[in-house]
């Protein structure tokens, strides 16, 4: 996956939708944000990360934020 994306596509490409918020209610703040960034991820790969360097930084804060949620959450 590339590394910098532009404000525009990161936006397309990354924005959970209703129904994906949805799904995430009530899973701790973790969970929430593991399972987003590894939706987000394999809708756009086709496959899911092998190694979380593969999921850039900016991906996982986007997410986050959606989330209201610290990135440092992803981390754990």
């Amino acid at each position: 996956m590339k590394r910098v994306w532009g404000a525009a596509k990161l936006f397309e490409v990354f924005t959970l939708k209703h129904e994906e918020m949805g799904s995430l209610d009530g899973k701790p703040a973790s969970t929430q944000i593991e399972l987003a960034v590894l939706l987000k991820f394999y809708e756009y790969e086709g496959r899911f990360p092998y190694y979380p360097v593969e999921i850039p930084e900016m991906v996982v804060q986007l997410i986050a934020d959606q989330l209201g949620i610290a990135t440092s959450q992803f981390a754990e």
